[in-house]
């Protein structure tokens, strides 16, 4: 994930370029924010004892420096398991992959058909969700 300064950057990218555009408003949590809501999506067991340790009042400056933050907010590797990698019911970790690659390079993704679709798993007996 990327670190707040570059999030804050983007941010006001994004804010600059919408503001363009009539009638459209970008609403976003703040970097700092959004970096605890990332450690928390992507951490494992060993965030437990962080948090535990934090409760009531954590303090998510010096939680977010650690080493393990590091480490959960870190790029990580294709080759790795992903934290939803045990979920059947989801698109394939090569689709997701595929998509990610599509994305790095500024590709729009695949949409997907009407019907027929079998790619992520996410439609039922030709219903798609």
């Amino acid at each position: 994930m990327a670190d707040e300064k570059t999030l804050s950057a983007r941010l006001r990218l994004i804010q600059s370029l919408a503001g363009r555009l009539k009638g459209v408003k970008v609403s976003a949590e703040s970097p700092k924010w959004s970096l605890v809501q990332g450690f928390l999506a992507r951490s494992d067991r060993r965030a437990a004892d962080v948090i535990a340790k934090g409760s009531p009042a954590i303090r998510w400056p010096e939680v977010l420096r650690s080493p393990l933050a590091k480490e959960i907010l870190g790029a990580r590797e294709e080759c790795k398991a992903l934290p939803w990698d045990f979920i059947a019911a989801m698109p394939g970790r090569e689709l997701l992959l595929a998509e990610k690659r599509k994305a790095l390079l500024g590709e729009a993704p695949d949409h997907c058909p009407s019907r027929g679709c079998r790619l992520c798993a996410t439609c039922n007996a030709g219903q798609v969700v």
